[in-house]
């Protein structure tokens, strides 16, 4: 799914209790704040709170883990 978070796009999955957003933004400069924005989506699209995200190396695709209630 297509999910903005902080004028950032998102595409986001979510495979029980993990999720991965993939953003296709350039420059080494904006990875804090596009960490920050794609938990900011996944929790948006899930419902669920993020538990751990993690950045792949080299490439703007964040894994996370859900906290659902």
């Amino acid at each position: 799914m297509r999910v903005e978070a902080g004028g950032d796009v998102f595409f986001v999955t979510l495979r029980g209790d993990n999720a991965t957003a993939r953003n296709f933004a350039t420059g080494i400069g904006n990875q804090p704040r596009l960490i920050r924005n794609a938990a900011r989506a996944i929790a948006a699209l899930s419902g669920c709170e993020v538990g751990t995200i993690t950045q792949r190396p080299g490439v703007n695709v964040y894994d996370a883990t859900l906290d659902c209630l």
